[in-house]
């Protein structure tokens, strides 16, 4: 099960369920995005996780569970307080907890999407995702990226935002039950690099594991992130 990132959707995932071929896999949309509705005001991250726990609960077996930053945050959550559910987590380019600087960026970024939209986040989202590179080569993926982004509804997104700039789950962190892998890109911001050992160390693992490209590695290089997953899940 696979749970995306920040401005993105249940289809962010599309290029690696491909590579997966014909393993169960399945993503889902996490509050605000694609199809599922904007949390209240003032939702913590147990009300985020709660739609994951339905769908998990409704299947009747235990998931591996592969959450992206905003979705590595529900991991991080189900892991510590309902490991009943997951037969493994794997958490991907996620914190525990955001540095003072990147909560008031999220802050800043709920006040404009309120304020205005999304659009002049776009290009900000893209720099953050994507290496330069794959970022400039015309790639059907950025403009999917974009695409979603800008049509996510704002005040899903600012709400978001809002859980950003408060979560702080390191406190249940070492109460994650294994195995946990903590997954993030080589050239992702030094937050998320950070947290990646971090959450490598506290959860019994020796490193984190890494993947080429930035944020959205997974993304940027589905393959490769298939084969990882594929090794660190095989049942």
């Amino acid at each position: 099960m696979l749970l995306h990132p920040l401005g993105a959707d249940r289809h962010f995932w599309d290029p690696v369920c491909h590579q997966l071929g014909s393993r169960p896999v399945e993503a889902l949309d996490l509050p605000g995005h694609g199809s599922a509705p904007a949390s209240a005001p003032g939702s913590g991250i147990a009300e985020y996780s709660a739609g994951v726990v339905e769908r998990i609960e409704r299947l009747g077996r235990p998931v591996h569970l592969v959450g992206l930053s905003l979705g590595g945050l529900v991991a991080q959550q189900l892991a510590a307080t309902r490991p009943e559910l997951l037969a493994s987590t794997v958490l991907m380019g996620t914190v525990a907890a955001y540095p003072e600087p990147m909560r008031q960026m999220w802050r800043e970024r709920a006040a404009t999407a309120r304020a205005g939209g999304l659009d002049t986040l776009i290009e900000p989202m893209v720099a953050m995702w994507f290496t330069e590179e794959f970022a400039d080569s015309g790639d059907p993926r950025i403009a999917q990226a974009r695409k979603t982004f800008g049509g996510t509804e704002p005040e899903g997104y600012a709400r978001a935002c809002d859980l950003l700039a408060e979560v702080d789950l390191r406190d249940q962190a070492s109460s994650m039950r294994p195995p946990v892998f903590s997954v993030c890109g080589e050239d992702d911001a030094p937050p998320f690099r950070e947290a990646a050992e971090w959450l490598a160390k506290v959860t019994g693992g020796d490193t984190a594991l890494w993947l080429p490209g930035r944020h959205a590695c997974a993304l940027e290089h589905p393959e490769q992130f298939a084969a990882l997953l594929t090794g660190l899940v095989a049942d």
